[in-house]
């Protein structure tokens, strides 16, 4: 044992990219394993129908949420000094206070208005937790770009066993109490706040001189040193969450709540387990990435290239097994109501391995202050995901025919997003060169 311990040692280094990634992918896997070990419970707890309304809060949530600190946590790892850091920090967090409140009061101004042109009338109940959502994601997103910067990985991944954990629980719990979907939406709310009193924690014990400078001016410079996240970043992620998010909320007006449930049940068995790898690779990524940005761009385009390549890999071969035997496997765990969502898994299949492999290095962008080339890929996304729902509807095509064009149109257009990405990084080692042109 000691042997092997010492071997391992060897081979994956403290501090090193892929024992980072280890840790973070431990604890997401322990949080993503509790929710799949869950999923056939949850299944017979709740109808496809209020999987459905989850779906569109789950959208609504996402495309208010990467505005929740108009992207300025991104900016968060990027300063040389904690002092500047932490005043982005508090930029971060005082802004998730602001948006907060006025998600609350478009949900009480329009909240009603909204729900019918969307076609989920029966949302309304529950829309009151829409703003707790924005402000728990808020606060969670800016205190985990902080432990980021200071590389407590192991601190990130315990918060995610956490998140998944404390989500489930309450989520069976209301169920058995047969709350009906409400308690998806609760336990979707507590999970995602859970782990942001640790990450706090951490904050104040170690970096309190720091945090105790923030103060206007400062979060005021900040603002305007990083002005292009708000600008444009904000911008782009509304519209590359959008692309995401509107499906559920297309496919609910289009073809009913029971559609959007198997296609939102779907995204969450697969997107779960690949999440948990990609989230971790993208935080260590964006851990590691902005100093090889400034000192050796070749070896960013490294590291960008051989991260999408073994990802890449990584997920091809459960995504096509699980493509094989999804409406078979699905029906026989979940019951058969749930036949579809092996359907629909296969359907989605080509859109979620491309995003797996390019989703940790897409924040490359952000690293490099490209906000411009990413807003016009994300409205590009946004197109190619949501364009096809529309003309199939408008065709009167089957559902599966408009998620299958959707997925393909995802897929292509993080195929161009990668393109692109390698360009940018080959233009950043020309100037680092003086070549004027990129590098090879």
């Amino acid at each position: 044992m000691n042997s092997l311990g010492k071997r391992l040692q060897a081979r994956f280094p403290r501090g090193s990219f892929a024992r980072n990634v280890g840790v973070l992918a431990g604890g997401a896997a322990l949080g993503q394993g509790i929710t799949l070990l869950a999923a056939p419970l949850l299944s017979r707890l709740y109808s496809p129908d209020d999987f459905g309304l989850l779906a569109v809060y789950a959208s609504l949530l996402g495309i208010l949420s990467v505005a929740a600190n108009l992207r300025y946590e991104l900016a968060i790892p990027l300063p040389e000094g904690d002092e500047e850091a932490a005043q982005v920090l508090g930029l971060s967090l005082a802004v998730t206070v602001v948006v907060s409140l006025l998600a609350a009061l478009v949900v009480w101004a329009l909240g009603e208005r909204l729900l019918g042109l969307i076609g989920s009338p029966a949302l309304r109940p529950y829309l009151w937790l829409l703003p707790l959502g924005v402000l728990a994601l808020g606060v969670y997103q800016a205190l985990s770009y902080w432990a980021v910067r200071k590389r407590a990985y192991a601190r990130i991944a315990r918060t995610r066993l956490a998140q998944g954990a404390s989500g489930v629980v309450v989520q069976l719990a209301l169920g058995l109490l047969r709350f009906g979907p409400v308690g998806l939406i609760v336990g979707q709310v507590v999970g995602q706040a859970a782990g942001s009193g640790s990450l706090a924690s951490l904050a104040l014990r170690d970096d309190r001189a720091a945090l105790r400078r923030v103060g206007t001016a400062g979060m005021l410079a900040a603002a305007r040193r990083f002005d292009r996240f708000p600008k444009y970043s904000t911008a782009g992620a509304l519209l590359n969450s959008s692309s995401l998010q509107l499906p559920s909320v297309l496919l609910t007006a289009f073809f009913g709540t029971a559609v959007a449930g198997w296609y939102f049940f779907a995204q969450r068995l697969l997107r779960s387990p690949l999440n948990m790898v990609a989230n971790s690779v993208s935080q260590v990524y964006y851990g590691e990435a902005p100093r090889l940005a400034r000192e050796d761009p070749r070896a960013l385009l490294a590291l960008f290239q051989r991260t999408a390549r073994r990802l890449l890999v990584l997920g091809a071969a459960p995504l096509a097994l699980v493509a094989a035997v999804g409406p078979w496997a699905f029906a026989t765990l979940f019951g058969e109501r749930w036949f579809d969502v092996g359907v629909y898994v296969r359907l989605l299949a080509p859109y979620l391995l491309l995003r797996f492999a390019f989703k940790p290095v897409s924040q490359t962008f952000s690293i490099l202050e490209a906000q411009r080339a990413m807003l016009a890929l994300n409205a590009s996304k946004l197109v190619l995901a949501v364009g096809p729902l529309v003309v199939a509807s408008r065709l009167g095509l089957s559902p599966e025919t408009a998620v299958l064009t959707h997925s393909l149109g995802l897929a292509a257009n993080y195929g161009m997003a990668y393109l692109a990405c390698s360009r940018l990084i080959r233009g950043r080692i020309a100037e680092a060169t003086g070549t004027g042109a990129g590098a090879p």
